[in-house]
């Protein structure tokens, strides 16, 4: 599946703003927490192409591939749903046996809303607030970009390129993520207290 997607990093005012006038305008879709681990062969690298992540998102488990750079306005993905059996550990080993040496592991919230053409998500990433915006509707590559930035215009707000994207992800990694060596897991995240918390209400709150 080939997922075309804009995003901005916005104010925290922006936000508010938003969840409002998307509650009205759009069909809210849900409210997730969602806990993520990105693996890495050697070191964190915004601008690899290859995008593996293990994600537990409102109870569901789930095992994510995206090929292309983060920033760039189309990637292939393809998900394998693990449901809600907790498998973090298992995939953890099983991708430091193939020679995955880091994980970078990330929380976020996000209100979706959608309508006929476009899936609108609004992302708490502490202490960041952005937005994702994704084509639905399966349309060619053209008409879902034009869809998208239509959106952008609409709300004035401009989408991030992706240089801009890959500086955001940067930043995010220090202020918002823990970086980690697979083989040390769960050690970095259940000794460091935020995290830790962030541990037991999402991952492993359905073991």
């Amino acid at each position: 599946m080939k997922e075309v997607e804009l995003s901005a990093k916005i104010s925290e005012d922006q936000f508010n703003f938003l969840n409002k006038k998307l509650s009205k305008d759009m069909e809210k879709t849900s409210s997730q927490k969602r806990f993520m681990i990105r693996f890495f062969k050697e070191k964190v690298d915004v601008r690899h192409p290859l995008d593996i992540r293990y994600k537990w998102t409102n109870g569901i488990h789930e095992l994510v591939f995206k090929k292309g750079a983060l920033g760039s306005q189309s990637r292939e993905e393809c998900i394998v749903n693990l449901g809600k059996q907790n498998q973090l550990e298992k995939f953890v080993n099983i991708f430091s046996a193939f020679g995955y040496d880091v994980g970078n592991a990330m929380y976020r919230e996000r209100e979706i809303f959608k309508n006929d053409s476009i899936e609108v998500m609004l992302v708490k990433v502490h202490p960041f607030f952005e937005m994702e915006v994704e084509s639905i509707n399966g349309v060619k590559k053209s008409d879902a970009l034009k869809n998208i930035k239509n959106f952008f215009e609409e709300i004035n707000i401009q989408p991030l390129n992706k240089a801009d994207y890959q500086s955001f992800a940067r930043l995010k990694d220090k202020q918002s993520n823990i970086i980690f060596k697979l083989k040390d897991f769960p050690k970095p995240l259940i000794e460091n207290d935020k995290w830790r918390v962030i541990m037991n209400n999402t991952v492993l709150s359905n073991n």
